[in-house]
C-alpha cells in the first residue's frame, strides 16, 4: 500500500514592505524610464506608470513565493493569503522615539504601488502599527504552525514557527 501523508495547510501571511521595495528597484533609473517611452511625461504619469511595473514584478514575485512554500517536499497547502503593508500616518514607534527612520528617503514608486496595492489588493494594514507588528499579532492569533510567514525581516523570525525567507531559502541542514 502506498503511504498518502497529508499536507499541513496553513495560511500565508506576507510581510510586502520589503517586496515593494525589491519590485520597483530600479524602475527609477533614467535608461529604464527612456526604454519605457516615459521621457517625456510629467512626473505623475511616469511615477503611476512604474508602479504598475512593480505591481507585475511583485505580482510575479508573490507567485513565486507561493510555489516555493508549497512545493512537493514541503507538504503545504496554502490555504489563504494575507497581503501586510505599512501604511500608518500615527506609529507608535514614532511616538517613542522622534528619529524612527528619520534618515529614510520617501521612495515615490513604491508610495503609489502602496496605495495600489491597498485599494486594488485589500492589503492589510493600520493607522499605528507596521506591518511585522500586523504579521505577529495575527501570526500569535492563528498559532504558530497554522502559518507560514514570508518576510525578509529578520526581526519575525522571533516570533516561531515556520519563516520563508525570499533570500534565504531553506535547505536540508535548516532541518
Amino acid at each position: 500500500f502506498p503511504v498518502t501523508i497529508r499536507s499541513i495547510t496553513m495560511i500565508a501571511l506576507i510581510d510586502a514592505d520589503s517586496f515593494f521595495y525589491l519590485s520597483c528597484y530600479k524602475l527609477d533609473d533614467p535608461a529604464f524610464v527612456e526604454k519605457c517611452g516615459l521621457s517625456n511625461e510629467d512626473a505623475e504619469t511616469i511615477i503611476e506608470s512604474l508602479a504598475e511595473v512593480g505591481a507585475d514584478r511583485l505580482e510575479n514575485m508573490l507567485n513565486d513565493i507561493l510555489l516555493d512554500i508549497s512545493n512537493d517536499e514541503n507538504n503545504i497547502e496554502i490555504t489563504g493569503v494575507e497581503i501586510y503593508v505599512t501604511h500608518c500616518k500615527n506609529s507608535i514607534r514614532k511616538e517613542i522615539s522622534k528619529e524612527y527612520k528619520s534618515n529614510k528617503q520617501p521612495n515615490e514608486i513604491v508610495n503609489c504601488l502602496r496605495r495600489m496595492y491597498i485599494a486594488k489588493n485589500n492589503a492589510i494594514y493600520s493607522d499605528t502599527l507596521e506591518a511585522d507588528d500586523l504579521i505577529a499579532i495575527r501570526a500569535r492569533e492563528l498559532g504558530e504552525f497554522n502559518c507560514v510567514i514570508a518576510t525578509m525581516d529578520k526581526d519575525l523570525t522571533q516570533i516561531g514557527g515556520f519563516i520563508y525567507n525570499f533570500y534565504r531559502k531553506p535547505s536540508i541542514k535548516d532541518e
